[in-house]
């Protein structure tokens, strides 16, 4: 997109006068001691202004894509060394436009590599969804890569970095702080949908922990004392974490559950309003996931139900309940049945809610809740053309009171 004449014109007198107090200031240092520059102060005085002006330029430019505010924040700091080191009467404006120059044509490929955790791959080396994929990291696969580095140092920083555990590959094009983000947002993608699936793929007593590496919750040491005595304790085995396993068997039930058609959704760079609607109860759903007490998980499950069936007209437990029995109610009796049980639902919601308390949540009402919402958002992906309008919007609203409408509860 580039800067136009105004934009630079008010930029550059901005890193003037930030230079101009930088040059006052005895106890500032501008300097590069190796690839990377540095502004150093007492108390970081300057930080936060080099930071905005970072910020505002990444924004004018258009750059946010491909570009983060540390990579503009160097571009910055190194046409101020220029100006400091060898001033010009041209001044600031011409440096400025050769930078800008610089983001408009980068265009760097490069491939980020993600370890996982709570990821099982057996029979499946690796699997593709849309631009992440899953790899088994096998010693093979990682010779693979390993052939395609320059030198000999490269490789043995590649294999001593990578090990042979899942990792999701993911291919962008930016520089390395945004070439991060950019995948790790992808990644998250995909990871909620396996969270949002696993109690339909395997026993619902299991405990998967599915994140990045390292970045899952910690165990810590069973370690007491008693009588002077070091002892090692015995965790119960029903509270570790399990793998999900992807196999041939498992990618049938993928497919399924509605697996690949969510990760289709979740690699659109233009989304529906209803992809992104499936995609937010995804999120909340697997948010469920990583709760700890049946309460906290019921809040996540009722906040996805609510994400699915948004209605500008009517909201409360009537209309969600309601809903959801029009939605998924065979006859009267299983509409009868799914109204009240949501209601029972929201009751014991409420109490959590504005009691602090009250009836007790169990298992078998997260267990419900979740099949519930998982069917639901089953129901949109498959019959998707009855709650899209004829301006593309999402209208599940208009649909379900149509039903109303007709005495279908």
């Amino acid at each position: 997109m580039g800067l136009r004449p105004q934009q630079r014109e008010y930029l550059a007198r901005w890193i003037d006068a930030l230079l101009n107090k930088v040059s006052q200031d005895p106890e500032a240092q501008l300097a590069r001691p190796g690839d990377k520059a540095y502004l150093t102060s007492v108390g970081n005085r300057y930080q936060a202004e080099l930071n905005k002006l970072s910020d505002t330029l990444l924004r004018e430019g258009g750059w946010d894509y491909k570009l983060s505010s540390d990579y503009v924040e160097q571009g910055i700091l190194d046409i101020m060394l220029k100006l400091t080191d060898q001033p010009t009467d041209s001044g600031t404006q011409p440096l400025l436009e050769a930078l800008a120059e610089s983001f408009d044509s980068y265009n760097e490929q490069r491939t980020v590599y993600i370890p996982l955790s709570g990821v099982k791959m057996t029979d499946v080396d690796e699997l593709p969804f849309g631009e992440v994929v899953l790899k088994q990291m096998t010693e093979d696969q990682k010779e693979e890569v390993g052939q395609n580095l320059r030198t000999e140092e490269d490789r043995e920083a590649f294999f001593s970095s990578v090990r042979v555990v899942p990792h999701a590959e993911v291919t962008v094009s930016a520089e390395p702080i945004k070439a991060w983000n950019i995948a790790q947002e992808r990644l998250r993608d995909v990871l909620d949908i396996l969270r949002y699936v696993m109690p339909f793929l395997s026993n619902e007593e299991l405990d998967p922990d599915i994140n990045l590496l390292g970045l899952n919750r910690p165990y810590p040491p069973l370690l007491a004392i008693h009588s002077g005595k070091v002892e090692n304790l015995f965790g119960s085995f029903r509270h570790i974490p399990t793998d999900v396993e992807i196999s041939q068997e498992t990618l049938k039930e993928l497919e399924e559950v509605g697996f690949f058609k969510a990760v289709e959704y979740a690699g659109k760079e233009e989304k529906m309003e209803l992809e992104l609607v499936v995609l937010r109860g995804i999120q909340w759903t697997a948010d469920s996931q990583g709760q700890r007490q049946y309460g906290n998980m019921l809040l996540s499950l009722i906040i996805a139900l609510e994400c699915l069936l948004p209605s500008e007209r009517s909201s409360g437990s009537t209309w969600f309940s309601e809903g959801a029995a029009l939605l998924l109610g065979q006859n009267s009796t299983e509409r009868k049945n799914i109204r009240d049980r949501v209601r029972g639902l929201y009751r014991k919601r409420n109490d959590i809610m504005h009691q602090g308390g009250g009836e007790e949540v169990t298992r078998d009402d997260v267990v419900w809740a979740r099949k519930l919402v998982h069917n639901i958002i089953r129901s949109i992906i498959n019959n998707r053309d009855r709650f899209v309008n004829e301006v593309g919007s999402y209208a599940i609203d208009s649909w379900l009171e149509g039903r109303k409408m007709a005495g279908d509860l």
